[in-house]
């Protein structure tokens, strides 16, 4: 009896292997033909999301642009604080037991784990998007955003036309290819099904399509890779050369300011740099400097470019350089 059972699942199974091998053979012909005219439209698709622009440069970008970089996490911060209040809502309506001094859903139930773990999850997020935003108020932090942002969509633009590039060679070469070696002589053209114009679109070019197909998200994904590793690195490339910059001219600012008084309200002066008036009280210095060192706390730029992590380094020597002079004037 289990032999006969074995032996008609072994029916059974070669019956169906059978049957898909002749389904995939009788539907190769609109498989082709799928491929054949579809392939413009994924060349359509690349070409489409290849427009560069010019080349983002720190000195061209616009101040609207940082604008729109803070508005943009402004409204990031919005959408997950909306989150929080959503996750907590549905918790309540599904009457998992929500503590308040603990700001969170119970343990007992699996459902207040899952809360729990999608409410951590968006308070992480939130908690990065307002580093960010605390980091952007300065507006030269904020040209470095739009410029790190810019420089992602130029070479992600790239990335689109050089997969576009790839997947034309790889269709000439395998057109080439089939020509010579497979259907050299040939002037009959039974794919694909529905030929427009049996002399121009041989063989070779209906399934030498496939290629696009099997090119395009290859090299689009290896191009978008290595976009990324690109763009990170023009913009330490830029970053290094503002840090430079900004140096050079605080060791001028510098030597200028030892023959002024330290005290005078100029461009360059130590209340200047902290953003207070040259009038105003000690507790406002210490309020100012502290909110203000924070924005350049390493903490705040950990997860951020090289670049960027230099730059709020540089700044933080010059805020606390600005306070010492105060401090040393005031004598506090």
């Amino acid at each position: 009896m289990a032999r006969r059972k074995q032996e008609s699942a072994g029916g059974l199974i070669f019956g169906v292997l059978l049957f898909a091998i002749y389904g995939l053979v009788a539907a190769l012909p609109y498989v082709v033909t799928a491929a054949f005219y579809g392939a413009p439209l994924v060349l359509l698709f690349l070409f489409g999301k290849a427009r560069t622009g010019p080349f983002p440069e720190l000195e061209n970008v616009a101040d609207e642009k940082a604008g729109d970089i803070v508005n943009n996490l402004l409204l990031e911060r919005t959408r997950w604080t909306d989150r929080i209040d959503e996750i907590q809502a549905h918790g309540k309506q599904e009457g998992v037991r929500w503590i308040m001094r603990e700001d969170r859903f119970e343990l007992r139930s699996k459902r207040g784990q899952e809360l729990n773990s999608e409410l951590e999850s968006a308070r992480a997020a939130l908690d990065d998007v307002e580093a960010q935003i605390s980091y952007a108020e300065e507006p030269q932090q904020a040209r470095l955003l739009a410029l790190q942002e810019g420089l992602l969509a130029w070479y992600r633009a790239r990335a689109f036309l050089i997969a576009g590039a790839i997947s034309i060679v790889a269709f000439i070469g395998a057109s080439l290819y089939l020509e010579i070696e497979v259907f050299a002589g040939t002037a009959s053209v039974n794919l694909p099904i529905w030929n427009l114009a049996p002399s121009l679109f041989r063989p070779s070019f209906a399934i030498a399509s496939i290629a696009i197909w099997i090119a395009a998200p290859i090299s689009l994904a290896f191009s978008l890779h290595l976009s990324r590793a690109a763009a990170d690195r023009q913009f330490d490339i830029q970053c290094d050369g503002w840090v430079k910059r900004q140096s050079a001219d605080a060791s001028g600012d510098e030597e200028a300011e030892q023959a002024e008084n330290e005290t005078q309200e100029t461009p360059n002066s130590p209340y200047k740099v902290l953003g207070v008036s040259d009038d105003a009280s000690e507790a406002e210095v210490k309020t100012v400097y502290r909110n203000a060192i924070k924005k350049c706390h390493p903490d705040t730029v950990a997860d951020r470019s090289p670049g960027i992590k230099a730059a709020a380094e540089l700044e933080t020597q010059r805020l606390n350089l600005a306070y010492e002079q105060i401090r040393s004037a005031r004598g506090f």
